[in-house]
């Protein structure tokens, strides 16, 4: 690093001077920023320790080394800077300084401060660590310890969610990353950028190709809502308790593929529930709720053995589709099979 705020008391407002780091001399130029802190730039990278005490030869006196700066700055920048420095400039801490470092940059790789607080690897990241617990930064890479402030990182992840919710409504298949870096500090090749994208996952399936993603569905027109509807009525008009794309081909004129579309839709919306695992067979998610809540009943009046019998008074099924149910109840532990008989697993 060649450029750092220093705690250095002198009249001067900006002067050139000769630094001595361990047997060397080093030329650097410094500009006061406020009252005791100035600004060093030197020409070549040069490494001093926090608070350590730095012989400035030309003038006759020492200074301490408070924050290396990492990107060009201007003076209202450094001012803002100098001001938080001034608060803990007696009891700066490394804490303080990676905060500072980290709030004051777009983002940061903290390993460049390793020098700098005579600190490892291991020593920054349970700092950072803590420090992402407390909700001050963002830590972003274990492996170079890329990080943000917290407020950064936030305001940026939400004007890329966004972006991204408004064109997956107007249905936009693809989006090019540089839209989407118009709203967000981070360039589509940073590791800030991509890091971001993916905790957007949580929102919106896509898939991420070079320099755009592609969403893996969109969101229903409103026609094909209209025929969506219109194939959750058929089942209920035709008391299909249990159901899959062939029975309901049965009672309607849909095609094949227009029932499944449809079925999918229902399933991401969560009003239905599949059965099996190749998700052949399916069962409304309300109707698979008043089954469990008789299932409790049942154990509270009766006890936790309950027959096929049993079962189909309380499930209104036919035998084939009570089978599919037991399956799936065991499937999750709310029944466990025993003989031809279920135990009922469910607290009551």
């Amino acid at each position: 690093m060649n450029s750092f705020l220093v705690h250095l008391k002198i009249k001067e407002a900006s002067f050139p001077g000769i630094v001595v780091l361990g047997k060397k001399n080093y030329s650097g130029s410094f500009k006061k920023i406020s009252e005791d802190i100035f600004h060093v730039y030197f020409k070549q990278k040069v490494i001093m320790h926090l608070n350590e005490k730095v012989e400035l030869k030309s003038r006759s006196k020492f200074f301490t080394p408070l924050l290396p700066v990492f990107t060009e700055s201007n003076k209202k920048k450094l001012t803002k800077i100098a001001k938080s420095l001034n608060e803990d400039i007696d009891t700066l801490l490394a804490e303080d300084v990676i905060l500072l470092a980290v709030n004051n940059e777009k983002a940061l790789n903290v390993l460049y401060l390793e020098d700098f607080l005579s600190m490892n690897r291991r020593e920054l990241l349970d700092i950072l660590i803590r420090l992402e617990s407390e909700k001050k930064i963002k830590l972003m890479d274990l492996i170079n310890l890329y990080s943000c402030s917290y407020k950064i990182f936030t305001d940026n992840f939400n004007n890329m969610v966004e972006k991204l919710s408004n064109s997956y409504n107007s249905r936009l298949k693809t989006i090019e990353f540089s839209d989407i870096a118009g709203q967000v500090i981070f360039h589509p090749d940073s590791i800030y950028f991509r890091y971001m994208l993916e905790k957007t996952r949580s929102q919106h399936d896509f898939r991420i190709l070079k320099d755009k993603l592609v969403f893996t569905e969109l969101p229903l027109s409103e026609k094909e809502i209209s025929m969506v509807n219109e194939v959750e009525k058929v089942i209920k008009k035709n008391k299909l308790g249990i159901f899959s794309i062939y029975s309901i081909r049965k009672v309607s004129e849909f095609d094949i593929g227009f029932i499944n579309n449809s079925l999918w839709h229902l399933l991401s919306e969560e009003k239905i529930v599949p059965l099996d695992e190749k998700r052949e067979y399916f069962i409304f998610s309300d109707e698979l709720t008043k089954i469990i809540n008789r299932l409790k009943k049942f154990k509270r009046n009766q006890g936790d053995m309950i027959d096929i019998s049993s079962f189909r008074e309380i499930s209104v099924l036919n035998r084939k589709n009570i089978i599919l149910v037991l399956e799936y109840l065991d499937s999750q532990k709310i029944t466990t099979r025993i003989g031809n008989n279920r135990k009922i697993e469910l607290q009551v």
